[in-house]
C-alpha cells in the first residue's frame, strides 16, 4: 500500500498541515527544522502516515492522545 506522510503540528489539538511528503525522512527533516524554529516550545510537529486511498478520514481537530491506529504519529518533533 503506498504512504504518504504528513507533517502535522500538534499542541492540545492538531493544528495545520505543512507539508506532504513520499519519503519518511523528508518529513522527519521538516519536522525538525520547523520544531527547532517554533517560538513556543509546547508544540511538537507530528509524522502521519496515510494511505492513498479514498477511504481514509484524518480528523485534524482530534488530540494527538486520541488518535486511531490509522493516524498515530510515526515520528514526533519538538524543541530542545
Amino acid at each position: 500500500m503506498k504512504l504518504i506522510y504528513l507533517v502535522i503540528k500538534t499542541s492540545v489539538y492538531r493544528h495545520d498541515i505543512f507539508g506532504a511528503f513520499e519519503e519518511l525522512e523528508q518529513a522527519k527533516m521538516l519536522a525538525d527544522k520547523l520544531a527547532s524554529s517554533d517560538l513556543d516550545n509546547h508544540h511538537s510537529y507530528d509524522v502521519i502516515p496515510v494511505p492513498l486511498n479514498d477511504h481514509y478520514r484524518i480528523i485534524l481537530n482530534s488530540t494527538s492522545g486520541n488518535g486511531t491506529e490509522e493516524d498515530v504519529a510515526v515520528y514526533s518533533a519538538t524543541k530542545q
